[in-house]
């Protein structure tokens, strides 16, 4: 059947289309502006056509009936004719011509309400629900109650709004971009927000007073943490303010005073720990409460620094932090004792007081931290290189670790004072035990040479001569000449030999390099040359090699090379072999010059000793405060006992050179000559090895 309707045979009082008129028009609405002879029998067809008179409009089962009758009426040609539309029936009677007349104005003014319609169609999910698309893009959803959503586009804005049956607003929604405002109404008048967004799954609900004023809002966000605010007027206007959260199942309500200050925060955790946090006008003050019991109370200032203190263990612990979250300091109370320990930034633990006798490995290994990790976090306070690094006793270093304050190892241990007095002590006592050791060892006799054959020489405190066979039997000189005579000619020395000071030894020393000189840079012979070669003893030859080097800028052994070609045997002969029996004579054995220029270098050391005693007096003399004395005698003590120790096994020379390279200090140095000055020895050169045979 068609959907078209003419009235009057030639649709000269109307055309309707059936399928273009809208539902849910007001009954009040068709009504308006009605003729009033017409109105009394118009207003009976609508009373007719509602079968559901409280909801004051035609749905759309009302207008399909309506249709239908009229369709019936009109017949196949689809016109209902003037004729036809008198048989129009009210309460069982036709209406003639006046309710023909109100018919005709009935479906022109339903067709003039819907003219701007453009499509009518039902809901595919609810048949029952007419979705009306009119020629401007608004689009309409009418339900059987009579309530409806419309929909238009204004610019970049999808506006949506639900009304009534009774054509009041009760909701409105607004989409620009990827954002949805939702309003709700009640009485024409704003109750609540909703506001959405397409590219998150975040939820802010804002609810209004009567005066559609913003009392509240929840804020729920992508990551599942709520927001809860209160809006607090603000003159003219109302301001949010936070007053709870909820975030990984830990809620956190906030408290204000009367003039809006947060004053505080209530925080009840997911494992049902309640924490209470105090601000003042310095910072703030948190308490940690578990089953109503406080565990930890942490204190921040106003520059975000903060402490946190709580009880363990019998033991009351506060743990500082700065406004980086970095521990620097530890601070436990137990039994009455109290135990502080500090931190720098990267987590080492400062202020461990170097103790006397203690090594680096010693350190390392009472704090159970790497060697190399420990001199590596103390780098500008090593002294020497590794393996032979140390610290000064007294010194303040840090542990390449975090260390509890009432940790074992940090237990007991002395202040720099202390540990200094200590080392002092400590090396008068060995200096004292050296002193006996070394009286003793003089009142011994002495081996003072030895032959290749096991024949060896002996010298007691006053002087005397002694010789042995291999079996450790004494024997006569003469015997003792058979088998070893060039040790035996070295003795003898030692037995006539005069007390000469330095300055005779010296003069002696420079008329002998002269002589030398003179026949080595003249025509000479080789003999008269040997023979002065052999006025050089054991007593002079270091002064005479000495003066000849600072005299005419060479060695003496190279002159002889280069001007004679004498061969290296003739160099060892009156030069080097004396210079080993005069080691021999001082009890320095395991001495080998294998070539002349060693002889070089003991006469650059023999050339540098002159004035050393002179110097150690100048030394001393200085001024150096107690704490610096103290500090260089610590290092230049324990130098000089390497030294020692290196010397007593003269093959260690590694040992040796490793021990002097430690002197790093022209105040250290001093101090380690006058110690060595001290036991005997005299150099002021801290690469001297030869200076330790020489008297």
């Amino acid at each position: 059947m068609s959907e078209n309707l003419s009235l009057g045979k030639k649709g000269q009082y109307g055309e309707i289309d059936f399928s273009k008129i809208r539902s849910g028009i007001k009954k009040d609405e068709l009504l308006k502006d009605v003729d009033k002879k017409l109105k009394p029998v118009f207003e009976q067809i609508l009373n007719k056509i509602d079968s559901n008179p409280n909801d004051n409009m035609l749905s759309r089962s009302e207008l399909e009936a309506f249709f239908a009758e009229v369709k019936e009426l009109a017949g196949e040609d689809n016109a209902l004719s003037k004729r036809e539309g008198k048989k129009y029936e009210l309460d069982g009677e036709k209406m003639g011509r006046k309710g023909r007349d109100a018919l005709y104005a009935l479906l022109n003014k339903l067709s003039a309400l819907s003219e701007d319609v453009k499509e009518i169609t039902k809901d595919k999910t609810n048949p029952d629900v007419e979705i009306i698309e009119y020629k401007n893009g608004k689009i309409e959803k009418v339900f059987p109650d009579g309530s409806r959503i419309i929909t238009v586009k204004n610019g970049g804005k999808t506006i949506s709004t639900t009304r009534d049956k009774d054509d009041v607003k009760t909701e409105e929604s607004v989409t620009e971009g990827d954002e949805t405002v939702t309003t709700t109404y009640k009485d024409n008048k704003k109750t609540q927000e909703v506001i959405t967004s397409s590219k998150h799954s975040g939820i802010t609900t804002i609810k209004y007073d009567a005066e559609e004023k913003p009392i509240s809002q929840v804020s729920k966000k992508e990551d599942g943490s709520i927001e809860e605010y209160e809006y607090i007027d603000d003159g003219n206007t109302r301001s949010p303010r936070l007053v709870k959260t909820v975030k990984d199942g830990n809620t956190t309500v906030y408290n204000y005073d009367e003039n809006g200050i947060k004053i505080g925060e209530t925080v009840t955790t997911s494992d049902g720990k309640n924490i209470e946090r105090t601000y003042n006008e310095d910072g703030k003050t948190e308490v940690i409460t578990q089953n109503g019991q406080p565990t930890h109370t942490k204190k921040y200032d106003s520059d975000g620094n903060y402490s946190d203190s709580y009880s363990e263990d019998n033991t009351d612990v506060t743990d500082s932090y700065d406004n980086q979250d970095r521990h620097i300091e530890q601070t436990k109370v137990r039994n009455g004792q109290t135990y502080n320990v500090r931190y720098d930034e990267n987590g080492n633990t400062l202020g461990i007081i170097v103790q006397n006798g203690e090594t680096i490995e010693d350190i390392a290994n009472k704090f159970g931290v790497n060697v190399k990790d420990l001199i590596k976090a103390n780098a500008g306070k090593v002294r020497g290189k590794y393996p032979n690094a140390y610290f000064n006793v007294g010194e303040e270093i840090k542990i390449p670790r975090k260390l509890a304050a009432d940790d074992a190892a940090l237990q007991g241990r002395q202040t720099k004072e202390e540990a200094i007095a200590a080392y002092n002590e400590d090396a008068q006592r060995r200096a004292e035990e050296a002193r006996q050791i070394a009286e003793a060892e003089a009142n011994k006799p002495q081996v003072v040479a030895k032959g290749n054959n096991g024949y060896y020489v002996t010298k007691d405190k006053d002087g005397n001569i002694r010789y042995y066979d291999p079996k450790g039997k004494e024997i006569s000189g003469a015997e003792f000449k058979k088998h070893c005579p060039s040790i035996y000619d070295s003795v003898q020395g030692i037995k006539t030999r005069k007390k000469y000071d330095t300055v005779t030894i010296q003069k002696q020393a420079d008329e002998l390099a002269e002589a030398l000189h003179s026949q080595i840079s003249g025509a000479s012979t080789n003999s008269k040359t040997i023979g002065l070669l052999k006025t050089i003893t054991y007593e002079n030859v270091a002064f005479v090699v000495a003066s000849y080097q600072s005299k005419y800028g060479v060695s003496l052994a190279k002159d002889i090379d280069d001007e004679w070609g004498l061969d290296i045997n003739t160099v060892k002969e009156h030069i080097c072999k004396k210079l080993v029996a005069q080691a021999k004579v001082l009890g320095v054995t395991g001495i080998y010059f294998g070539d002349y220029q060693k002889i070089n270098d003991t006469a650059k050391i023999r050339n540098a000793m002159n004035n050393a005693t002179e110097k150690y007096k100048a030394g001393d003399a200085n001024d150096v405060s107690p704490e610096q004395k103290s500090v260089q005698r610590s290092s230049a003590a324990q130098i000089v006992a390497d030294i020692e120790k290196a010397i007593s096994g003269w093959n260690d020379i590694d040992a040796l050179k490793r021990a002097i390279s430690r002197i790093d200090k022209p105040e250290e140095l001093k101090e380690v000559n006058r110690l060595l000055a001290l036991k005997g020895y005299n150099t002021d050169e801290k690469y001297s090895l030869a200076s330790f045979f020489l008297p």
